[in-house]
């Protein structure tokens, strides 16, 4: 059976996955694109993705006589759809399968965004939008715990519902072994906008300012002059650098290099740097508002914090900072974990999932990456 993965974009955070599953999935498979790379996305570093095998189809423009004939044409063959209400082109490919009674209707999905009055409504508006959709959805892969409890409440039954995750592609990295005296490096990828919270990481390291440690901040965004502004009112400046774009092919070699990632978002559907710094052998600091903390619960390769609270995250680091050697033990963990976190990994789940679903096996996939604590 083939297999059509309905997408906005060819993503690096998909591709590992999708390069895998293609390569030893039985019958083709199909990468259908809303368009390019954003040029928003190309701005953070976002390179265009190697597939190997699978087959990429670009949608035009005006998209809809070319979506309409992929699912016609397709019609018994599985179609795993991007989002809900999220992308134009992917919302009417869906819709055309709906009408047609596709068999094979399948969902790869984030928890909807929990920040400010829309994040309390948003479990109302999801049970109201996904009411039409819920007696078509054979398959919902949602991404993470969180995932799978918000569709859960959305109206999908649970024995349709898997978790799921992005990945990152890992790089040969060379561990560097440092004393654990020397100065603690610590590093920031992404945008700098309210909801990856770098300005809760600058206050939180405020209260840590006089422990050994440095911090790289790798990204770009229009809270920038305000953030430098932030670090030099809090004192801490001097244990910043501030270095730009880093091409997204280059962040998990890049990350090899440190002892601490920090991801402090306010709201993370998924949050591929958790993902990216464990495949690189660090350890993460994460806000208990990343849906992938998950990796560092099962991981023990970090720790996770109150993600509103900047006293906890000052508290915790200080907590590290003063015991080097559980930086230490974090590499080790990270590094133990991370081939059940590879794409070769979340394709062969991926492909237990769709065999379960059609019946062809009779054991519920577990994903490995929950499966197994390897802290023990």
């Amino acid at each position: 059976m083939k297999v059509f993965f309905w997408q906005h974009m060819p993503s690096h955070i998909q591709s590992p996955a999708l390069k895998s599953f293609a390569e030893y999935w039985p019958d083709d498979v199909f990468g259908v694109w809303s368009g390019g790379i954003s040029p928003d996305r190309i701005e953070l570093g976002w390179c265009s993705p190697e597939f190997g095998s699978l087959k990429e189809i670009v949608l035009p423009r005006q998209y809809k006589e070319t979506a309409s004939k992929l699912i016609l044409d397709n019609l018994d063959q599985v179609h795993i759809f991007s989002g809900i209400n999220a992308y134009r082109s992917i919302d009417f490919a869906r819709t055309v399968a709906q009408k047609n009674n596709a068999p094979n209707v399948c969902l790869m999905v984030e928890p909807g965004i929990r920040m400010g009055w829309k994040g309390i409504i948003r479990p109302l508006r999801a049970r109201w939008i996904c009411k039409n959709i819920v007696p078509h959805a054979r398959l919902v892969l949602a991404m993470g715990k969180d995932g799978e409890k918000f569709y859960r409440n959305a109206g999908f039954p649970a024995n349709t519902i898997f978790p799921y995750m992005y990945q990152s592609e890992a790089s040969p990295v060379i561990q560097v072994k440092r004393p654990i005296s020397d100065i603690v490096k610590i590093v920031y990828v992404g945008k700098f906008i309210p909801r990856k919270g770098v300005d809760l990481m600058l206050r939180g390291l405020a209260k840590c300012k006089n422990r050994n440690w440095q911090l790289d901040i790798i990204g770009t965004g229009p809270e920038q002059p305000m953030l430098e502004e932030l670090s030099k009112k809090l004192k801490i400046n001097s244990q910043i650098q501030w270095l730009g774009r880093l091409p997204s092919s280059h962040v998990s070699p890049a990350l090899s290099q440190y002892d601490l990632c920090m991801v402090p978002s306010r709201f993370e559907g998924w949050g591929v740097l958790v993902n990216e710094a464990i495949q690189a052998g660090i350890g993460v600091i994460c806000s208990d508002r990343v849906t992938s903390r998950e990796l560092v619960q099962k991981s023990k390769a970090g720790f996770i914090y109150a993600g509103l609270s900047t006293s906890k995250l000052g508290k915790s680091l200080d907590e590290i900072l003063i015991a080097p050697e559980r930086i230490l033990e974090f590499k080790q963990r990270a590094r133990s974990y991370a081939p059940l976190i590879s794409g070769k990994s979340v394709s062969s789940y991926l492909a237990d999932v769709l065999k379960f679903v059609s019946h062809a096996e009779t054991t519920r996939p577990q994903p490995p990456w929950l499966a197994i604590d390897t802290s023990d």
